[in-house]
């Protein structure tokens, strides 16, 4: 069974968690998955967004206890399950293009850290949220407590962190969890990636590196950043599109990473 999906269309490609009768729980070969199709599109230079979304009735449940046990607390017995979920966190999180989690119905757990690697994230009103590893015995990962902690702050990370309880919509939007809560994701989607695949791509990226630098306390002065993108020369069309009161055509990306 395919349990990430990949389907195209022009310039964005969707990521679909395929397990519904499990309601989207992470396995091993998921986040291997995961990983794979990040470290592959870093490269695809026509790329502008991707989307990860669960088929079903919700997006992703959490890890799959049954199938995973202790190796969610530790890499024990043999196992790389805590590396290779690290390893897919990390290459997600380092896409250069901008990436969006469509989110619906239950999103728990594992499924938190992966909508929390995406630059935006959308949900329906029956989302329903919750960091629930203290209920197994289990500490949330690493990189996956840091960057929740960037998102939501101290407090409320704490809050979901060791209470471990469920969330509703409203919530999750108030804390940062969310952007937008919507009747409709393709709509909401739909609007997002009409403006995104419009911007330039280069200065996207180079945005993506600034705050990835700042979340890691290396921002330095950012003029290397400022220089790259003068150079890459978008910034003349748009300078000229704005004059000339048109749509910039600006370059594709080129492929750094």
């Amino acid at each position: 069974m395919i349990e990430v999906e990949r389907s195209h269309d022009g310039q964005v490609e969707t990521w679909w968690l395929s397990s519904p009768d499990t309601f989207n729980a992470v396995t091993y070969d998921m986040w291997i998955s995961l990983r794979d199709e990040a470290r592959r599109a870093a490269h695809d230079s026509g790329l502008r967004a991707v989307i990860i979304r669960g088929r079903g009735a919700h997006f992703c449940s959490g890890a799959n206890i049954r199938q995973l046990g202790r190796s969610l607390a530790a890499d024990v017995d043999g196992t790389d399950y805590r590396q290779i979920n690290a390893e897919a966190e990390e290459a997600l999180a380092a896409l250069p293009m901008v990436t969006i989690a469509a989110l619906h119905g239950n999103c728990v757990g594992g499924g938190v850290q992966l909508a929390l690697t995406c630059d935006l994230r959308v949900a329906t009103s029956d989302l329903v949220v919750g960091v629930t590893p203290v209920k197994l015995g289990i500490v949330y990962p690493t990189g996956a407590i840091d960057r929740l902690v960037r998102i939501v702050g101290d407090a409320i990370a704490r809050q979901l962190l060791l209470l471990g309880d469920l969330h509703d919509a409203d919530f999750a939007l108030r804390t940062g969890l969310v952007h937008e809560i919507v009747p409709h994701l393709d709509a909401q989607l739909e609007t997002w990636v009409s403006s995104i695949v419009l911007r330039s791509s280069y200065a996207q990226e180079l945005t993506k590196l600034a705050l990835a630098r700042r979340a890691t306390g290396d921002a330095g002065d950012g003029h290397d950043l400022e220089a790259l993108s003068v150079v890459h020369g978008d910034v003349d069309e748009g300078v000229v599109a704005f004059i000339e009161k048109r749509p910039p055509r600006f370059s594709p990306r080129p492929v750094t990473s």
